[in-house]
């Protein structure tokens, strides 16, 4: 089955209520001053896949009964989301978004900065105004633990020896803490039920791990039609999984031995660095690592009550292990 018709499949058993949410999301997207009213409609015109919410409203039927708690807590995510993304694209300079120019491009980075700002109050605010404080909570920590997966990543790009397990960790805060999060709240709009709610952020954290190395392997195609900006990891020399298990096949354990030998290649450096991994298995490595960690979050659900919206969460892991650009 194509991905895309996989997640019209997914979808079906929350369909109403992701309906229902759009609606809702919409709404938070408004605002009464015109500039903001403007790129804010930007956002509610071109709001993606929403595969966070999505999680979310899944969770929650998979676990219970979806509440209005799950609805602010997808609003909540989705806000936080969008508000990463603007800041995201802020520190790396990047143009485009979804084959679209960025905020940044649009507006400049003063503007963009405090509409990520923006989101992220409005996000906060609509926990606090729906009286959802464990809500607030469980967020307010994958936050606080994606700033630390950044700052580690920044951190680890400047140093000459690199590892996977470093790797491992760093996607762990910045991505999967956020859908950890995500799947912890739909649990927590659904049930009382402490234990099932942490299994849920277990299983957040296993979707979330392979969404991030999924991404990094689209970033190490030359032509990118995931609406990011193609080759901008490779330009900023991110050691990614792919290149990080073609370095290890090579035996190289230094960034400086693969720039050495880059240089004296007349190929460009995009073009260098993916025929070096693919001549070191980096890319097969890689999809034999998503496919584990599928296979291990899919085995995992067996802990939760058997439904529809665990038949479909099944796939949405399949989703996120097929999908393509």
């Amino acid at each position: 089955m194509h991905p895309e018709d996989l997640l019209i499949k997914i979808k079906k058993p929350v369909q109403e209520e992701i309906r229902g949410f759009e609606s809702y999301f919409a709404k938070q997207l408004q605002s009464p001053v015109p500039l903001l009213g403007l790129i804010l409609n930007r956002f509610a015109r071109n709001k993606g896949k929403q595969i966070r919410p999505l999680v979310i409203f899944l969770t929650a039927r998979m676990c219970g009964n979806i509440t209005q708690k799950t609805y602010v807590a997808a609003a909540m995510v989705e806000l936080l989301h969008i508000a990463t993304l603007v800041h995201d694209d802020i520190v790396d300079e990047a143009y485009e978004r979804r084959n679209q120019f960025s905020i940044n491009a649009l507006w400049k980075s003063k503007k963009a900065v405090l509409i990520g700002d923006y989101l992220l109050s409005r996000g906060l605010l609509v926990a606090l105004e729906n009286e959802a404080p464990e809500l607030l909570q469980i967020i307010a920590r994958a936050v606080s633990q994606m700033s630390e997966g950044e700052l580690m990543q920044y951190s680890t790009s400047r140093k000459n020896e690199i590892n996977i397990p470093s790797y491992f960790e760093v996607i762990r805060k910045k991505t999967a803490s956020f859908f950890s999060a995500s799947s912890e709240c739909g649990a927590a709009s659904a049930t009382s039920d402490n234990n099932l709610i942490q299994k849920a952020a277990t299983l957040g954290e296993w979707l979330g791990m392979i969404f991030q190395i999924k991404d990094d392997l689209f970033d190490y195609q030359i032509v990118n039609k995931s609406g990011k900006p193609s080759g901008n990891d490779l330009s900023n020399m991110k050691f990614t999984l792919p290149l990080l298990y073609a370095m290890e096949e090579a035996g190289m354990k230094k960034k400086s031995a693969l720039l050495a030998l880059a240089r004296k290649s007349e190929k460009p450096l995009p073009v260098f660095i993916n025929e070096f991994i693919a001549l070191y298995h980096g890319f097969e490595d890689t999809g034999r690592k998503i496919e584990e960690l599928g296979r291990q979050a899919t085995a995992f659900l067996e802990d939760f009550p058997d439904n529809e919206a665990r038949e479909s969460f099944a796939g949405l892991i399949r989703y996120l292990i097929s999908r393509s650009l």
